[in-house]
């Protein structure tokens, strides 16, 4: 239930770029049930490579890759 919530708001107040901007593009395809339910596995991935490697969540980019973009 929690990363459906996620999902839900990551297609609603997320700028427009990443995975949010591709549930954007199906969501204007084939409606916002499985735009999000797509977000839900998108996240899920995510979620458990974080786990499997053991990474930390970063809110922000570290220093030198903001400069790259």
């Amino acid at each position: 239930m929690q990363l459906f919530k996620a999902a839900s708001l990551a297609l609603c107040r997320v700028p427009k770029v990443g995975p949010s901007g591709s549930g954007m593009s199906i969501q204007r395809r084939v409606g916002r049930n499985r735009a999000v339910v797509t977000m839900v596995r998108v996240l899920a991935v995510i979620l458990h490579r974080m786990q499997i490697d053991g990474a930390n969540f970063r809110f922000l980019r570290p220093e030198n890759e903001s400069t790259k973009a």
